[in-house]
């Protein structure tokens, strides 16, 4: 196995490493493991994640500030406007030279593993992981 520092593919989580990916990716990794039926894939880890709001300064402020302007949590326009917004400043972020490397080197890698050339991207976070 490949040691990365930003992906981890499902046959590589752990179950202890939950805080790496969370409970979803973790619960994927040990189902792959087990050999339900569940399609290779791979995470990005927090440390990934880390590592573009580094090349980012301010993004995680940026992202705090704009979850805490949110006054109504039940005012599902206020929510999508923010989400809008951290959207944007993540499609407009500098991406790391290392991290665009592993990151396409996995895809890649994804892409052989089930002889198709484009697979599908789940994103999963939680708030915690936005701060």
């Amino acid at each position: 196995m490949t040691e990365h520092l930003y992906v981890k593919f499902f046959d590589e989580v752990r179950r202890e490493e939950i805080a790496l990916f969370g409970g979803k990716v973790t619960n994927l990794g040990i189902m792959y493991q087990a050999e339900l039926p569940v399609p290779p894939g791979f995470s990005i880890t927090t440390k990934g994640y880390d590592r573009l709001l580094e090349a980012n300064p301010g993004m995680r402020e940026y992202i705090k500030q704009k979850l805490d302007s949110i006054t109504n949590p039940e005012d599902i326009s206020q929510i999508a406007k923010v989400e809008s917004d951290i959207k944007e400043r993540f499609r407009n972020a500098v991406v790391p030279e290392d991290w665009r490397k592993e990151i396409i080197g996995a895809y890649d890698k994804l892409c052989r593993m089930t002889k198709i050339n484009y697979v599908p991207v789940l994103l999963v976070y939680r708030i915690q992981n936005l701060m």
